[in-house]
């Protein structure tokens, strides 16, 4: 399904199938993501120690539903992004519980030279902001996602798509959510 897709890709814009296999490929190395224990382990003991002057509030009884749609689904999880702490408290919550690893889809704008090779072996996906002129990218990140939901990976991201300086709360962005849908109901 996906060599068609980059072939069809390839043809619907006139250029070598080969050239686009590579530009593919150079795309999902940059969003890839991996979980290395010790270096998660790390990664949510920092978490932890950002997030120690706030009171993290779960409900135990809903965790307990989550766990049983972990051990056979992706879970989906979209927070709202006021901060730079928001993105850890998921992926820290659902580990201290020992779900399966969460991967965070994260803006490519973080993916600093020493931290962006230690976040994303914390399941941190670096993903572009803006893809609407790179379609080949987008094809990337569509199957990527779709390879994620068949081997019931856990997804979080900031359903704004990111955060303002002033922490006001931009609109929506549906990117991941409709990749996720299409994959979902089998048009991805």
């Amino acid at each position: 399904r996906f060599r068609r897709a980059v072939a069809d890709a390839a043809a619907e814009q006139g250029r070598d199938e080969a050239e686009v296999w590579s530009e593919v490929e150079g795309y999902l190395h940059e969003m890839s993501a991996a979980h290395d224990d010790r270096t998660s382990q790390g990664w949510a003991r920092m978490g932890d120690w950002f997030l120690r002057a706030y009171d993290v509030l779960v409900d135990e009884d809903d965790m307990q539903q989550l766990r049983k749609l972990d051990r056979s689904h992706s879970l989906a999880l979209a927070f709202s992004h006021r901060s730079y702490l928001d993105g850890m408290v998921i992926p820290n919550v659902l580990m201290a519980r020992r779900f399966s690893p969460t991967y965070t889809f994260g803006g490519a704008n973080l993916n600093l030279p020493l931290i962006g090779s230690v976040a994303s072996r914390t399941g941190l996906i670096f993903i572009r902001r803006s893809t609407q002129e790179i379609p080949v990218y987008r094809l990337a990140l569509r199957s990527y996602i779709r390879q994620m939901v068949t081997n019931k990976r856990n997804m979080a991201w900031s359903i704004e798509g990111g955060r303002t300086r002033t922490g006001k709360l931009r609109p929506p962005v549906h990117g991941i959510l409709k990749y996720l849908t299409d994959t979902v109901q089998g048009d991805g």
